[in-house]
């Protein structure tokens, strides 16, 4: 056997050795500024739609009457700032490369299944609570993207190791149980919509923003 030949034979394993270390430096690079994002934008969500769900709230249990122009900027409003912000973070995201973790990128993912799986519940509810003349069955779907929110957290428990995580996901489980108790009770199911974005949405987000930024300091 010549030396070229050994050498030959050589290469798929060094080949693969570095397929190993670059798998290996991908989770050890989830060490870097990675959350942030998801942060900005699970935050922003919960302070948006839970002042949404609140100022609906308010009107219910409340003799004040809003005039039109607030129920309609009420309904529109806190999407449009959202999908402003949604563009402002994707472009900084671009610039700062955060998310090249193997754990971050494997996070990132599940909330990107989640929410593409809005989409279809959406349209699964919508129609069916127009095909069948029952608003009822719309106030499904805050219900189940609940429970779908607290399998995206059990998930990123797991993956992250933190045991707030757990908790942030036994309360969006916990929410879509109650609030599916109250869909015949607007007032009792808004109030506790509204809890759950501003407590288990809102918070968790800064608690991203938080870890990215110790996370950014330590590296």
């Amino acid at each position: 056997m010549t030396a070229e030949n050994e050498v030959s034979q050589d290469a798929p394993s060094i080949d693969q050795a570095r397929d190993d270390l670059a798998y290996l430096s991908s989770i050890v690079a989830d060490r870097k500024p990675s959350l942030h994002a998801a942060g900005v934008l699970y935050g922003w969500a919960g302070i948006l739609y839970g002042a949404q769900c609140l100022i609906s709230w308010i009107g219910m249990v409340t003799p004040l009457e809003y005039p039109k122009i607030v129920h309609f900027a009420n309904g529109i409003l806190p999407t449009v700032i959202f999908l402003v912000i949604c563009v402002v973070v994707s472009r900084t995201n671009k610039v700062k490369g955060y998310g090249k973790g193997f754990a971050t990128r494997a996070i990132s993912s599940v909330f990107g299944g989640a929410g593409l799986a809005n989409f279809a519940l959406v349209a699964v509810f919508a129609l069916a609570a127009f095909r069948r003349d029952d608003f009822t069955l719309w106030l499904f779907y805050p219900v189940s993207v609940c429970a779908l929110q607290g399998a995206v957290w059990y998930a990123a428990a797991v993956m992250r190791r933190r045991w707030w995580m757990g908790i942030v996901a036994g309360g969006w489980l916990v929410t879509a149980v109650v609030a599916s108790l109250f869909t015949e009770m607007p007032q009792h199911y808004l109030l506790v919509l509204t809890i759950a974005l501003f407590v288990l949405m809102g918070f968790p987000g800064y608690a991203f923003m938080r870890i990215s930024r110790n996370e950014e300091a330590s590296v």
